[in-house]
């Protein structure tokens, strides 16, 4: 069903699209109603409707779930959001009982997930409503979806009770889902009135020698500040402004009476000024105050990965060119000899499987260029994210030491992937790319290595002929030197 899982995936983009980014009332208004068309009811279920994916509600309960309830979930999740920023979107008679009906739809299963991913799929729900402000929505407009309304608060209720009695902490199947509940409930609950929002990168973070100052206020998850880089100045980092960077770092709720002890730690007014910037990770963006250095940073190197970063910790790694092939990536990983190139590979200092496997669509241009000696001399994949345009990418959940060593094996130099780039922060990890620090020389590929990455493409992103065509052809001219 690989069409039904691009469109599940299609529908999580835009969601993250629309409560991410400022879109006007007009794309708004598009999108709702588009959506709205893709409603269907079913006759055994009155005055509920479906954004499903599959014609009938008879099919298995696990295929119900994934294809019926979450892009329902998903697509009522836009209009949630839609709603709260431009509430008369909803004004017409059609598109509002479409809508209300929908809502009803996604109370069918309490949103719980199927068998043993029964809890996984409950937090998959809350997920979603949680980054649409679901009780902020509830609270605006408790008389149009009553039934609705009342499901979530006892969602809401299920989920204090399972995090105050540590019943996400085992689960035979999934490990520990404490902390994915703990912020999904901060997302839901938002934050106090005498709270304000703060970005740390350094010292402050997690398991870092003063992160103790934050303790007893509310961690909300892993964010990443655009167009700011950050600086080692041995004991401490410090950020500036430099477009293009990013810093990944965490946010947390914290009592606005902290602000004065933390100024000082800081050295407020001297080594750091405190301001008030933009945040961003999958689930929202938020304003919080972070504090950027004052002084010269001359000779300080750049980090592009967390600050103090564990080796065993986990990081989605995105990639674009041969290693959307699992057996070509699986040699870098454990390594041994890839049967395309005839090149040995010694494999990462940590040989574990890869723990999941996503994708995504991200916004600059994958390009060919340099010429290299394991493809017969010609051009190789390169991702430049400061020229417009739309690049797939295929993840791979793997940890810091392992992207490291593929660093290594694929050429750490400037002018081969010397440059970490981090796209954003997924499911409270940040995802990491590997690129040249600056544009290379244009380069068509070896034919085995465009055919490589041309069948994966089509094959892994579920792409029409005529959607590869495109994309494939855009590759060659953009290459062409």
């Amino acid at each position: 069903m690989k069409n039904e899982e691009r469109k599940v995936r299609e529908l999580r983009s835009l969601l993250h699209s629309v409560t991410t980014e400022n879109k006007s009332k007009t794309e708004l208004q598009q999108i709702i109603r588009e959506l709205a068309e893709g409603f269907i009811e079913f006759p055994d279920v009155p005055d509920r409707k479906f954004y499903s994916l599959i014609p009938t509600t008879n099919a298995p309960s696990d295929i119900r779930v994934v294809y019926l309830y979450i892009p329902t979930y998903l697509a009522c999740g836009i209009m949630i959001y839609a709603t709260l920023k431009y509430p008369a979107l909803m004004n017409g008679k059609t598109i509002r009982e479409t809508f209300r009906r929908g809502l009803n739809g996604c109370t069918g299963r309490n949103f719980s997930g199927h068998g043993y991913d029964s809890t996984v799929g409950f937090l998959d729900a809350m997920d979603i409503f949680s980054q649409a402000r679901v009780m902020d929505f509830i609270k605006a407009f408790p008389e149009l979806a009553p039934e609705f309304n009342k499901a979530i608060l006892k969602a809401v209720e299920q989920l204090e009770y399972g995090l105050r009695e540590n019943k996400f902490e085992k689960d035979y199947f999934h490990g520990s889902m404490t902390d994915r509940a703990a912020l999904i409930m901060q997302r839901l609950r938002g934050i106090r009135n005498d709270q304000v929002r703060l970005f740390v990168y350094g010292t402050l973070m997690k398991k870092q020698r003063a992160n103790k100052m934050l303790e007893g206020s509310q961690y909300c998850g892993k964010f990443m500040l655009n167009d700011y880089a950050m600086y080692d100045f041995g004991a401490y980092p410090g950020i500036k402004e430099k477009h293009g960077e990013k810093v990944v770092g965490e946010v947390y709720a914290v009592e606005s009476s902290l602000l004065a002890e933390l100024d000082r730690y800081e050295g407020k007014g001297s080594l750091y000024n405190r301001k008030s910037v933009t945040v961003i990770n999958d689930k929202e963006i938020v304003s919080a105050f972070v504090y950027v250095y004052r002084g010269n940073i001359s000779n300080k190197k750049i980090v592009r990965t967390e600050w103090g970063k564990n080796e065993r910790e986990n990081i989605w790694y995105a990639c674009y060119g041969s290693n959307l092939s699992e057996k070509r990536f699986l040699c870098y990983l454990e390594g041994g000899i890839c049967e395309l190139n005839d090149k040995t590979y010694s494999g990462c200092g940590d040989k574990s499987y890869f723990k999941g496997i996503d994708y995504l669509t991200v916004s600059g241009e994958m390009y060919f260029g340099n010429s290299s000696s394991s493809w017969n001399g010609k051009g190789v994949a390169f991702f430049d994210p400061e020229t417009d345009g739309t690049t797939y990418m295929k993840l791979y959940k793997i940890n810091y030491s392992q992207l490291l060593d593929l660093q290594k094996m694929e050429g750490k130099s400037a002018n081969w992937y010397g440059r970490i780039y981090c796209i954003g922060i997924k499911d409270n990890h940040p995802i990491f790319t590997l690129t040249s620090e600056n544009r290379r020389p244009k380069n068509l590929p070896d034919e085995k290595y465009f055919s490589l990455i041309a069948a994966e493409l089509k094959e892994q992103f579920s792409l029409s002929d005529r959607e590869a065509i495109s994309y494939i052809t855009g590759l060659i001219l953009r290459s062409t030197p």
